[in-house]
């Protein structure tokens, strides 16, 4: 995710040599060059999102893009919840989105408001962190990055999220991949739920199997990805 800041920077150059992707964008550049466009990009990327977050922006009028990861997604949505500390409906109360001052990926907290517990238990408010968050793109736009097999939660969802304690040691994370699914108007939807074929399942019945304390490891298994 350190190398996150490179790809914006060669992004951002692209547009500025009119449009025309380059073969190789830093061919003829110094070292101390290269390094001034990774500053620059994540010197754009830091003041767009804290702007965004300074005039509380609208995270869903941003276009959304996924980046690629090292970490495999959960193999079932049944294996992500034997992982699972908690497992928890809830709706998304807040979300606050943070820079990385070391370059890297933006990440952000929500804040969940409990509507049923299925494993486990939390005092509130109970904070999830996930990696993504706005970040700038040529003629001063923006838009919203999130890891590929993961939707960030945003103000007012309702969700099934099922969660590990943060590596931070404070607050949860989501299992990656099926970790945050999100409910609408009873049925499931995303792109998580894509992922795992339950896209369009009704709510309960997801959730009568995940909070089963005999739930099978290869209960709605990762489908097939293909590029």
């Amino acid at each position: 995710m350190a190398a996150f800041v490179l790809v914006v920077g060669v992004a951002m150059a692209y547009a500025a040599s009119g449009g025309k992707v380059l073969t190789d964008p830093w061919a003829g550049l110094s070292d101390a060059e290269k390094q001034a466009q990774v500053d620059a990009a994540h010197a754009a990327n830091v003041k767009y999102l804290e702007d965004f977050e300074a005039r509380h922006g609208n995270p869903r009028s941003l276009p959304v893009i996924r980046v690629a990861t090292w970490a495999p997604p959960a193999q079932s949505v049944g294996a992500a919840a034997r992982q699972s500390v908690l497992v928890l409906h809830a709706k998304v109360t807040e979300v606050h989105f943070f820079a990385d001052p070391g370059g890297g990926m933006p990440h952000m907290n929500a804040v969940l408001g409990p509507i049923e517990f299925g494993k486990g238990s939390a005092t509130t408010p109970i904070v999830v962190t996930q990696s993504g968050g706005p970040v700038a793109q040529p003629g001063g736009k923006g838009a919203l990055v999130e890891l590929e097999d993961e939707d960030l939660m945003l103000p007012g969802d309702e969700v099934l999220v099922l969660l590990v304690h943060a590596e931070s040691g404070s607050g949860y994370a989501p299992v990656y991949g099926a970790g945050v699914q999100r409910v609408s108007a009873g049925k499931m939807s995303g792109h998580s739920a894509e992922l795992y074929g339950v896209d369009g399942f009704n709510f309960a019945t997801v959730w009568t199997a995940i909070v089963d304390p005999n739930v099978s490891a290869t209960a709605f298994p990762l489908r097939a990805q293909t590029d």
